[in-house]
C-alpha cells in the first residue's frame, strides 16, 4: 500500500506541474501562416516546375543538379539563410537517357511503351535480333543459357497474367477509415530484427544474382533485356538495371 500510495502521489503532483507548464500558442504567427498559405501559396506552382519542367530527378543525374540550383534560387528569393547542397559520400555516377523506342517486328510492327532502366548502357543506335524468354532464377539457371544468346533480345522473366482493372487504384478515406488507420500492432523487438535481417539477405541476394546474370549476358553478347512491368494498366515502373560504379 506504501508503494502504490506514493505512486499515486507522485502521478498527482507531475499531472498539476504539467497542468502549470501549459505552452503558450503564438497566435499572431498562425494566422500569418495561415494567410500565406491560403492566399499566397506557391505549392502547385512549385510542384508544377520540378516535375513538369525538370521532370525525374534520378540521384546524381543532371535533373537532380537542375533541381538543386532552381531549388537554391527559389530559397534565396525568399531571403533564407546559409542556402547550400551538401553532399554525401561516395553515391557513384549519375545517369539520364535523351531517347528510347521499342518495337516488334512481325507481319504486323507493333510499338511498344517501354523505358531503360537506370544505369544501364545505351545500344549505340537501333538493334534488331530475335526474341528468346530467359528465366533465371538462381545462379545455377545460368549455364543452361551459355553460348545461346548472341544477337539475341531477352524477354526476362515469367509472363504475368494481366488483369483488368475493376477498381480505382485511389480512393479517400472516410471516417471510419482513418480511424482504423490509427491502431496497429507493434511487432515483438526479436521478431522484427529478425525479419528485417530476412529481408536484408534476401534483397543482397537479389542484388548479387542481378549483377552476375548481366554480366553473363554482356559476355554472350546479348543485344538488349526487356522487363515486364510489375503495375498494370499500362504504368511502368522502373528502377536500376545497372551499377552506380563507373568500369
Amino acid at each position: 500500500m506504501l508503494k502504490w500510495g506514493v505512486l499515486a502521489i507522485a502521478l498527482a503532483m507531475g499531472g498539476n506541474a504539467a497542468a502549470q507548464q501549459r505552452e503558450t500558442v503564438d497566435l499572431d504567427m498562425v494566422s500569418r501562416i495561415r494567410q500565406e498559405a491560403f492566399h499566397r501559396s506557391q505549392v502547385m506552382d512549385t510542384f508544377s516546375y520540378l516535375t513538369e519542367r525538370i521532370g525525374p530527378r534520378l540521384t546524381n543525374s543532371p535533373a537532380m543538379g537542375r533541381a538543386n540550383a532552381w531549388t537554391r534560387g527559389k530559397f534565396n528569393e525568399w531571403k533564407l539563410d546559409n542556402v547550400h547542397d551538401e553532399a554525401f559520400d561516395d553515391f557513384g555516377r549519375g545517369w539520364e537517357f535523351t531517347s528510347a523506342s521499342v518495337e516488334m517486328l512481325g507481319d504486323r510492327i507493333q510499338p511498344l511503351h517501354a523505358l531503360p532502366k537506370a544505369w544501364t548502357p545505351g545500344t549505340k543506335g537501333p538493334v534488331e535480333g530475335e526474341l528468346v524468354q530467359v528465366e533465371i532464377k538462381k545462379p545455377e539457371d545460368i549455364e543452361k543459357y551459355r553460348g545461346k544468346l548472341r544477337g539475341k533480345i531477352l524477354l526476362l522473366g515469367e509472363a504475368r497474367e494481366y488483369k483488368r482493372g475493376t477498381e480505382p487504384d485511389s480512393h479517400r478515406h472516410d471516417a471510419t477509415s482513418l480511424e482504423g488507420l490509427q491502431e496497429f500492432t507493434l511487432p515483438k523487438d526479436q521478431d522484427a530484427i529478425a525479419e528485417r535481417a530476412k529481408r536484408v539477405k534476401e534483397y543482397q541476394e537479389r542484388q548479387a544474382l542481378a549483377s552476375k546474370v548481366n554480366a553473363f549476358f554482356v559476355e554472350e553478347g546479348a543485344l538488349a533485356s526487356i522487363s515486364i512491368s510489375s503495375w498494370d494498366n499500362g504504368i511502368i515502373r522502373v528502377a536500376g538495371g545497372g551499377s552506380r560504379k563507373a568500369g
